[in-house]
């Protein structure tokens, strides 16, 4: 299976994790990357397209990552999950004010997410700080001559001064060819 560098990255931000909730899931690639490489135990996978959740079960079959490894949900965001505890949620493929939507209704318990915003990051980091999440790494990757910005995000404080709320925390710190081109 052939992985985009976005999408190689977002896995690379997943730490171990017991249960992983993919919202958003699309074609299931990712879930599938973290079972291959064993950073994960339990997947949930959900989009409100029947088609994409369709894809992504595809997707885990093709593989052979058994059924009673995960579960695929067609729902909006965190809605409709019937667990109490997630490790890692992985939003991406959406703008930020969609995220932030999920972010406010959710009512999981969650230790990191994984965001990756196509539009109005900066809204979306101005929110995570009023929230108290805490911004642990955000940068941004060149992929197929567009701009990501992927942030990894647990609970706590953190402050960002304007440049990073607007460039990303982690591209000050490491600086690389992705964000000096961008």
């Amino acid at each position: 299976m052939k992985l985009s560098i976005r999408l190689k990255k977002i896995c690379d931000m997943v730490s171990y994790s017991k249960t992983v909730a993919d919202v958003g899931c699309d074609h299931g690639k990712v879930v599938a990357q973290l079972f291959l490489d064993n950073k994960i135990e339990y997947a949930y996978l959900s989009d409100i397209s029947a088609k994409s959740v369709k894809k992504a079960d595809d997707l885990l079959k093709e593989l052979n990552i058994s059924s009673d490894k995960y579960q695929v949900i067609v729902t909006d965001g965190l809605n409709n999950y019937n667990v109490k505890d997630i490790d890692t949620v992985i939003i991406a493929g959406m703008g930020g004010l969609e995220i932030k939507k999920i972010l406010i209704n959710n009512n999981v318990d969650v230790k990191e997410f994984v965001l990756v915003p196509h539009n109005n990051d900066v809204e979306l980091r101005k929110y995570l700080i009023k929230n108290n999440y805490k911004i642990d790494k955000d940068l941004i990757v060149k992929d197929a001559n567009k701009y990501y910005n992927i942030l990894k995000v647990t609970k706590g404080c953190s402050k960002l001064n304007k440049l990073q709320m607007y460039f990303g925390k982690t591209n000050f710190e490491v600086v690389t060819d992705d964000f000096i081109e961008y």
